[in-house]
């Protein structure tokens, strides 16, 4: 389960092949919102790396939104 505002690191742990979603077999993940992280063989295990400052929930959510429609979208994380 991750939060909001949580940065994840996160790969299919249990395989060794290449991931569709990720074709580096591993991806960083923004969350805007709670959820339990589900993938093809069940639940998936993540770490979290790091937390967006609460006074950016708004571009959190303005981003968020922006990939659900359009998909993936890359981004800079600085270290605060």
């Amino acid at each position: 389960m991750v939060s909001k505002f949580d940065i994840a690191y996160w790969r299919d742990w249990e395989s060794n092949k290449p991931l569709e979603e990720a074709p580096g077999e591993e991806a960083m993940a923004i969350y805007y919102g709670p959820e339990l992280l589900s993938y093809h063989n069940g639940l998936i295990r993540v770490n979290i790396i790091g937390r967006i400052r609460m006074e950016q929930e708004e571009l959190l959510e303005t981003i968020g939104m922006r990939i659900w429609r359009q998909g993936i979208e890359k981004i800079k994380v600085e270290r605060c």
